[in-house]
């Protein structure tokens, strides 16, 4: 299975040609906003409300967000259809992250510009119109698609939930990202060296990130209208600091769950943010 997408944004964090002067400025943010998204992070976790009905926000367990993850009906029983449409998205699965990783292992070995769509459509084992039904460039094919958060989970942190707490809720959608990863270290090392050597990846990585933090800086100012603008995007980029430092142990050898190192690290965090 290839990289998420997810991790490539991370990449983008950190900068990779020197910053001109309107980089700069816009480094520069009002102390007291840090201080007020940091407090964010460091909120404790507030106590779950009572579930109200459909509106309410409810006490959702983490059985809950299996639910979300993999959809009730695989927690009962599938129809056949049901079990087809499975079977196609795996199959669709698995060419998408055959074809990235060729792209990848393509980039690594020839530089972006020293293959084609033809011979990146022939390492996949895959007709030209089959590659590009799934990626129309080469850069969408090393960098894969971008993550998706499931509209139901969406509107369960637009209304406040599910826990109730921001930073903890925030917690779940990166979970939901994460949910179905399987990340390997030769990848990881791979697409490292790949996104420092070429400069076109890594501009496209960083519009990705830019991309899908304003997403989801869209929806903590619609659960919270308070928050929007940047104290909405710096809390994003917190997250994205603890998840990288997460990544950093993945990479380093520990082998637990990505998922789970998030929490740990993001539990450091709030710890010497408090």
């Amino acid at each position: 299975m290839t990289m998420p997408p997810a991790w490539l944004m991370v990449v983008a964090t950190a900068p990779t040609t020197p910053w001109s002067g309107a980089v700069c400025s816009r480094m520069v943010i009002e102390y007291d906003e840090v201080v007020a998204a940091a407090r964010l992070v460091t909120a404790p976790l507030s106590a779950p409300a009572a579930v109200t009905g459909k509106s309410g926000q409810g006490n959702v367990t983490r059985i809950t967000i299996l639910h979300f993850l993999v959809g009730s009906a695989t927690l009962h029983s599938m129809s056949g259809s049901a079990i087809e449409l499975s079977r196609r998205d795996a199959k669709r699965r698995e060419t998408e992250d055959r074809i990235s990783d060729c792209a990848q292992r393509l980039v690594a070995e020839h530089g972006l510009d020293g293959f084609t769509m033809e011979d990146l459509a022939a390492a996949a084992d895959v007709s030209r119109r089959t590659l590009f039904n799934y990626f129309p460039s080469k850069v969408d094919a090393v960098l894969g698609n971008l993550p998706t958060i499931p509209a139901d989970v969406r509107e369960t942190f637009v209304r406040g939930g599910p826990h109730g707490a921001l930073v903890e809720d925030l917690a779940v959608l990166a979970r939901v990202v994460l949910a179905d990863t399987d990340l390997q270290r030769e990848q990881v090392d791979r697409l490292q060296h790949i996104l420092t050597t070429t400069p076109r990846l890594a501009m496209s990585v960083h519009c990705r990130f830019e991309e899908v933090s304003a997403d989801i800086a869209a929806l903590v100012a619609q659960r919270d209208p308070g928050l929007t603008g940047m104290p909405a995007r710096l809390l994003v980029r917190l997250l994205v600091t603890v998840f990288d430092s997460a990544m950093a142990a993945y990479v380093a050898g520990d082998d637990r769950p990505l998922a789970d190192l998030f929490d740990e690290h993001l539990a450091a965090a709030r710890r010497l943010l408090a």
